[in-house]
Formats: C-alpha cells, sequence, structure tokens
C-alpha cells in the first residue's frame, strides 16, 4: 500500500496528500486515518471521491466578470475576496465584486483513481492507509516507517 501511496505515478497520491511527513497539502492529510475513518469508508472516497467530500477540501468553480474560469479549494473569503488555491497549487486571489457565478466542484481527486488500480494495489493501500499511525514530533521531512 505504501508503495501504492509513494510511487504509482498513475494515482499520484504524494502530490495531493500527505502521509509519513511527506506529501502535498491540496488533499487531506492521511496520518491517524483509522481513527477517523473506518475502511468502507476509505474504499468510497477512493472508488467514488464525491460521495462524501471532506471539509475544507471541496472545489469552487469561479466565473469573473472578465470571463475568466477558475477552479479549486477556497482557503479564505471574506465581503471583498476570495483566495482560492488551484489544483496547480497555486494561490489566487479574486475580487469579490468580480465574481459572477460560483458553483460548487467537487473533489479534487480525480473521478477514475479506482480504474488506475488493479484490485490489489486498491485493496493494499486501503490496508495501508488504515493503518497509518498519527504523526507526532520527530522531522516532518523523514517517514515514519518502511
Amino acid at each position: 500500500g505504501r508503495r501504492v501511496f509513494v510511487e504509482a505515478p498513475a494515482v499520484g497520491c504524494l502530490r495531493c496528500h500527505r502521509a509519513e511527513g511527506r506529501g502535498g497539502n491540496a488533499g487531506p492529510a492521511l496520518d491517524g486515518l483509522a481513527s477517523r475513518r473506518d475502511r468502507g469508508h476509505l474504499v468510497e472516497s477512493i472508488v467514488s471521491p464525491n460521495a462524501r467530500l471532506t471539509d475544507g477540501y471541496a472545489t469552487t468553480i469561479l466565473t469573473t466578470s472578465d470571463g475568466r474560469c477558475l477552479q479549486g479549494v477556497v482557503m479564505a473569503e471574506d465581503p471583498e475576496r476570495l483566495t482560492i488555491r488551484t489544483p496547480d497549487g497555486s494561490v489566487r486571489e479574486v475580487v469579490a465584486a468580480e465574481i459572477e457565478d460560483r458553483v460548487p466542484g467537487g473533489s479534487s481527486m480525480p473521478p477514475d483513481l479506482a480504474t488506475r488500480l488493479t484490485r490489489r494495489d486498491l485493496r493494499d493501500l486501503v490496508e495501508w492507509l488504515a493503518n497509518l499511525p498519527e504523526q507526532t514530533g520527530g522531522d516532518p521531512t523523514q517517514p515514519s516507517g518502511p
């Protein structure tokens, strides 16, 4: 499972998710996941990523008055502006008065992710995720296990 998470280019988990002190922050951190979710939820999150979205990680699609279309996760918002993190990791600020349309965009996880895995890889990935301990202390840049 760890191999799939870290090395499988077809799924790229490590680009968006953080585990064992490394990875991206576009998706939820996965250390200690077993204390929050059961294996059924993990499978569902991979097979059908839009079924249940983790708070703070659903995307939003914005259309601006000048015709731009932006998609990403809203990081901050006030009456004057909205800050969004786009899929490439860049952070953009949009003036609220320039937003013409705003709709929910669902999960940023690819909907066909499970089709990129063998049944065994899916099983191993879920089992590895279900056994990840909480990240505690130590050097966050170093993996915590084999």
